[in-house]
Formats: C-alpha cells, structure tokens, sequence
C-alpha cells in the first residue's frame, strides 16, 4: 500500500456529490471521508470501485494533538494514519459516529455560552482585558477535571461541584427548571436528524421548546 492508496474526502456535503462524481476512483484505494451527512452506503456510489470506505469525525483541535477523533469501521491502516493526532474512537457501528458528531454540533453553542458569560462580566464595568482570561481559565480548569473523572460520571461531579444551598446549586436548579437541560437534548436531536438526512438547516425546535415540563422529550424530524 501507498500513500496514494488512501484517499481522503474533505468537502462540503453541498457540494460533495458533485465534487465526486467529476473523479475518478480505483480499485483498492481506501477512503477515507470527512463528510458529516454521507454515510457508506451513499459514498459506496460515488467512489465505485473503491469498496474499501471509512469515515472520520476529526475536531478542530486535532490540529493540536487535542481532542476526540472518531473512525468507523477501524481499518488498522487508517487507523495508524490518525494515532497521535487525539484521542482516536474506534467505532464498530455507523450509527455510533453519527451520534458522536451530532455532538460536536455544540462546539459554537460552547463559545457563544462562554460569550455570554463574558459579556454579563462586562457590563458590571470589568476590563474584557481581564474577562475573557478568566471565563476560558475556569472552564478549562473544569474541563480538565471532566477528562481526568469521566469514568465517574459527569452527574457525581455536579454534585460535587454544587454546594448544598450554594450558588451552583441554585444556577443549575434554575437553569433547569427553565428547561435549559432538555433543550440541549433536543438540539442533538435536530442535529442528529439532519446528520441523518431527515432534517435540514431550515429546520427548527418547537416554539415550545423552552418549557420545564418537555425537559426528556425527544424531537422528530421528517424528510
């Protein structure tokens, strides 16, 4: 095998389809595709007769050695391509990458939170000078603590991080009686279903989506 035996497929879902079809693939290449909304199957008709066919969800950060890489199915010669550049996620089903890149959705809804929190920081006449160091600090200081206790489970650390009758407690009561919890569910259903193909950019939660009481209800989408 050599290099020009992998192929890697790092375009816009718009445009893929188009993309693909002006190329020419050979027997025994491996791909390898970047794209989000394109699952084997769909790709199996685009890369003919290239059969073998691997997705990979890498992150921003992998640019840094950072963060999660998904890979399905393991092929051990990608696999070894991608060793080293995160934390890498061998998958055995297809609908578990779909699922995990669903989540990575979140990546913006993350920064424009800790925009939000540094903006109210703001308006009580701080510096952003100061404010924007200290907002990323606390909460990379938290998600260390998230990777180093995965194993025992985000709910205990809530706990431990909540004070009985303390101001977490009661910021984390409040933001879930708002139906902040829920919502989150809900938008990685929205996202999940257009991975999937049954939903699209133009679609959007029910105006009712804030609601305490629809806090553990799941969304369904159409094509």
């Amino acid at each position: 095998m050599t290099a020009s035996d992998i192929i890697f497929l790092a375009v816009r879902p718009q445009v893929a389809a188009d993309v693909l079809g002006a190329l020419k693939f050979r027997q025994g290449q491996r791909i390898v595709s970047l794209i989000a909304t394109f699952d084997v199957a769909r790709l199996c008709t685009l890369v003919a007769p290239a059969s073998t066919i691997a997705r990979a969800a890498p992150l921003p950060a992998v640019a840094r050695r950072l963060g999660p890489l998904t890979l399905y199915p393991p092929v051990p010669e990608i696999a070894g391509l991608l060793e080293g550049l995160g934390q890498l996620v061998q998958l055995q089903n297809e609908s578990a990458l779909d699922a995990f890149w669903a989540v990575s959705g979140l990546m913006g809804s993350y920064f424009g939170w800790l925009d939000e929190i540094a903006g109210w920081l703001v308006r009580h006449n701080l510096e952003e000078t100061q404010v924007r160091p200290y907002v990323a600090a606390l909460f990379e200081a938290l998600s260390v603590t998230g990777a180093e206790r995965a194993k025992d489970g985000f709910d205990q650390l809530v706990v431990e991080h909540s004070t009985p009758g303390g101001l977490n407690e009661q910021a984390y009561r409040e933001l879930q009686a708002a139906g902040w919890t829920g919502l989150v569910s809900q938008t990685l259903d929205l996202i999940h279903a257009r991975i999937l193909g049954r939903a699209t950019l133009a679609d959007r939660l029910p105006p009712s989506r804030g609601s305490a009481g629809q806090q553990d209800s799941q969304v369904s989408f159409k094509r």
